[in-house]
């Protein structure tokens, strides 16, 4: 596996949530759980997930050198698998059920439904904004650098 293959797996790892492949009845989980995939539901996490899977394939592409059926196949792994069923522990461990039921009646409030609906964008402004902010700041360090 090259480095840039290794590299593009590690760095969408972080990036996202997505929606289970094969979700589970809801006998099956306890009511934590449930709760925790509810909130992650609300908050919009499975949109920002696609959001972010997408603008990483748009990257992929433009990756010099990377095989030009990486980015489709990318895709298609990242659809059997599900990160949310990775991290649905973490958040059950860390997350009372109480601050989940209150978490879950603000997301579901007209205003939490708003900010879901508002991430995305939020995000993806924030995201261009520290591209340039870190362009800017190794620019800087790179003429600091120099100049020595």
């Amino acid at each position: 596996m090259t480095m840039t293959y290794r590299f593009a797996g590690f760095a969408i790892l972080g990036m996202f949530l997505v929606q289970p492949a094969f979700a589970q009845d809801d006998e099956e989980m306890s009511s934590k759980e449930y709760k925790v995939r509810e909130y992650l539901k609300l908050t919009g996490a499975e949109a920002l997930a696609h959001q972010m899977l997408e603008q990483t394939i748009t990257s992929l592409s433009a990756m010099p050198g990377l095989h030009p059926d990486f980015p489709q196949e990318f895709r298609n792994v990242a659809a059997e698998t599900s990160f949310t069923d990775m991290t649905v522990p973490v958040y059950i461990e860390h997350l009372s059920e109480d601050d989940l039921d209150a978490a879950i009646a603000y997301w579901s409030s007209p205003a939490g439904q708003r900010m879901a609906a508002a991430t995305p964008t939020i995000s993806q402004e924030s995201m261009l904004i520290g591209q340039t902010w870190g362009a800017q700041v190794g620019e800087e360090a790179m003429r600091r650098v120099q100049a020595q």
